[in-house]
């Protein structure tokens, strides 16, 4: 019963990106789901022994916290009613878009990344070798945590490669206009 929670919650965050960033960019998300499907499965089969005790604390804190963030990502994207967060002294406009929301994404990657490095320190300090669980969920967790920060990396340079261009092209069609006469 302990591991349904698990399978509900957990959503944690392959071209090259170097080479095809907007390839990268429109199909990893596709990826993600998968491997966040697997990693769901694999966590409900995992056996309630001494290593996933261990990493239980870690997967709450996770869960808490990603579930949080959807809601504020809910928010922020406009699918959710405006009195579902109520933070008094935030305007609406505040929770709106991806800077406000860059931040819970980032510190969701490092959760990711932390959990994968518990399940390798588990994995190779804890005696829980006998358990292929973790390694496979470590390996899980690095790949959905790098994808997620290559992800991120890749929107912010396309968003201020775009700002700089408008800006370039406004500042041109200013210098350039023809004055009426």
């Amino acid at each position: 019963m302990d591991h349904c929670v698990l399978l509900e919650l957990v959503v944690v965050v392959f071209p090259s990106p170097a080479i095809f960033p907007d390839q990268f960019l429109s199909s990893f998300p596709v990826l993600h789901h998968y491997i966040t499907c697997v990693l769901c499965c694999i966590t409900l089969t995992w056996s309630g022994g001494d290593c996933y005790e261990h990493m239980r604390p870690t997967f709450v804190v996770l869960v808490c916290y990603v579930s949080s963030v959807q809601i504020i990502q809910l928010h922020a994207l406009g699918q959710r009613h405006s009195m579902d967060i109520t933070v008094e002294g935030f305007s609406s406009w505040m929770f709106k878009g991806l800077t406000f929301l860059l931040p819970f994404l980032i510190f969701g990657y490092f959760l990711q990344a932390y959990c994968a490095y518990v399940l390798f320190d588990m994995y190779f300090r804890l005696n829980c070798s006998r358990d292929w669980q973790v390694l496979v969920l470590a390996l899980l967790f690095s790949l959905i945590a790098i994808g997620n920060g290559i992800t991120i990396a890749l929107v912010i340079a396309k968003k201020l490669t775009l700002k700089n261009r408008r800006e370039s092209v406004s500042r041109l069609a200013s210098k350039y206009r023809l004055k009426a006469l």
